[in-house]
């Protein structure tokens, strides 16, 4: 395994940790505007006291996901562009009138930031729909649009990439001796497990049911298979879920086409998992 290990966690919670702080974020703006539009009307210095967080949430927004990104560069280029405007409003002390352009130019970059604002909220909620509840991890409908962003890299930079769709052994049993919830704790298990062991631009999805897809960007089906292979080898040394269960896995290798769509090269890989499934468990096959 590359030694550059990804420490986990799980998307679901970390995303709505991100959306709560920006509400939380968004609020100390609008008391901010409250501030300087009543120190503009009053004549009072109430802004002093008011203070913007947004700026510190707009710093640690590396953390969102793809999709919600070009939203959260709007909303930076509002946010600054309605500091910058409130900077320059006059105050209306002995009688300075406020030029009327000027007003309104401040309402129009307070409405463009809650524009942006609103869109932002909706992209990021959105994106909670592409994750899986119980793993954490990007759902099926989350890792097609990923895929096939990695797809046109590797078409655009003439590079290989693996494709692994990973099924947990046995796992009705599992569930059959240990109820639903001994195989939730299992999947979570596995799904923190095969996270740690991936380099920080590999990626898991969960598949659906017992089933993962990994991506492995760079990596030809030789190297591929080797970093698999000692995947699974840990996978069976290591007690997983709650009760210290010991499980096996079995894995399907095909090369991510981008010549084909998506669905094609995941197809091959589901089908190089039967064949390892069919040929005894526990084992990595690859297609050719």
């Amino acid at each position: 395994m590359d030694g550059r290990f990804a420490e986990p966690v799980p998307e679901s919670t970390e995303l709505l940790e991100l959306i709560h702080s920006l509400s939380d974020a968004l609020e100390s703006h609008y008391d901010w505007l409250w501030a300087t539009q009543r120190s503009v009307v009053c004549s009072e210095d109430a802004v002093a006291s008011a203070s913007c967080r947004l700026d510190g949430w707009l710093t640690m927004a590396g953390a969102v996901p793809h999709e919600a990104s070009g939203a959260v560069a709007q909303l930076a280029e509002r946010h600054c562009a309605m500091h910058r405007i409130a900077a320059e409003l006059p105050r209306a002390r002995d009688g300075t009138r406020i030029p009327v352009a000027t007003f309104d130019a401040f309402l129009a970059a307070r409405k463009a930031f809650k524009d942006a604002a609103v869109q932002l909220e909706r992209a990021l909620w959105n994106s909670t729909c592409l994750i899986d509840a119980l793993t954490g991890l990007r759902n099926r409908q989350g890792m097609l649009l990923e895929l096939r962003e990695e797809q046109h890299r590797a078409l655009r930079d003439e590079r290989s990439c693996s494709l692994a769709m990973m099924d947990i052994d046995h796992f009705k049993a599992i569930n059959d001796g240990h109820g639903h919830g001994g195989g939730d704790a299992v999947l979570r298990a596995v799904a923190r497990l095969v996270t740690r062991r991936l380099r920080p631009y590999d990626r898991i999805y969960r598949y659906g049911g017992e089933e993962f897809l990994l991506c492995l960007p760079d990596t030809e089906a030789a190297r591929a298979a080797a970093i698999m292979d000692r995947l699974r080898e840990e996978i069976a040394a290591q007690p997983m879920g709650a009760g210290g269960l010991c499980i096996t896995v079995s894995f399907g290798l095909a090369a991510l086409d981008p010549h084909r769509p998506v669905e094609e090269s995941i197809a091959r890989a589901d089908q190089a998992l039967y064949s390892a499934k069919a040929q005894g468990r526990n084992r990595v096959v690859a297609v050719g």
